[in-house]
């Protein structure tokens, strides 16, 4: 009969495998993606506009900024801050300027009040709107729940609320791409109610979960149908369009 191990080789070979499992998930989630270089570089040579370091977020404005709209924006899960500058850069104008905020290791659950310090920083601004992709979207709406006052709409890219906002009389719209393979149609309409019966969804034919950022292919997401331009431009059209009814 074969010898049973000690009880000093279980502890060793559990102390092993926790050590992996530890290593693993640290690999997994401090892994984050960065934004496709040329796309960004593309914006920071842009004489028109302007990408200041805030410490806690990023403000991009038009050099000659008199915006009375600040959009406020929380990243997905895992997605670097300036992954989403290139994409978000369409909607900058003269009245639109954009905030994107910094969370703790790229996961926005860890700074969900974000926008406090943003709205209490840019007081030159009079409306403030709130926008999240996935993650931060889910994010963006416990955010909603709490300071809806503070807030002239929201805009949900790809995510949705799984907590109840429908007692905020926020005006709402919500984005999502048909080849999302990160977010089944089932779950945003069974949450649908909780943006209430004003809240608008805008499915996009064609785009997938990642062509709301710019940094490339996301695992377990479905081929795109359409350009990461056309994406784009679509986005940006129909953020300010919802902008400018207000």
């Amino acid at each position: 009969m074969k010898k049973l191990l000690s009880k000093k080789a279980i502890i060793e070979v559990l102390a092993t495998l926790c050590i992996i499992v530890s290593v693993g998930f640290g690999f997994w989630f401090f892994q984050s993606y960065p934004p496709i270089q040329e796309k960004l570089n593309s914006v920071t040579v842009n004489q028109d506009l302007v990408l200041a370091d805030k410490g806690g977020y990023w403000l991009l404005s038009s050099r000659d900024n008199e915006a009375q709209t600040l959009l406020i924006f929380y990243p997905g899960a895992k997605v670097q801050p300036l992954s989403y500058v290139y994409n978000l850069s369409g909607l900058v104008s003269t009245s639109v300027s954009i905030a994107i905020t910094k969370p703790l290791f790229n996961y926005a659950f860890f700074d969900i009040n974000a926008a406090n310090q943003i709205i209490q920083s840019e007081f030159t601004y009079s409306q403030f709107y709130l926008s999240g992709h996935s993650l931060g979207g889910a994010m963006a709406c416990i955010f909603a729940q709490r300071n809806s006052d503070k807030l002239d709409g929201m805009i949900l890219l790809a995510s949705y609320c799984d907590n109840d906002i429908s007692g905020s009389n926020l005006e709402i719209i919500s984005l999502v791409g048909s080849r999302d393979g990160l977010l089944e149609m089932e779950t945003i309409a069974e949450n649908k109610s909780n943006l209430g019966s004003q809240a608008k969804l805008i499915v996009i034919e064609g785009m997938n979960h990642a062509q709301f950022g710019s940094y490339g292919r996301q695992s377990g997401d479905l081929e795109a149908t359409i350009s990461d331009q056309e994406a784009k431009d679509i986005v940006n059209e129909k953020i300010l369009e919802f902008i400018s009814n207000q």
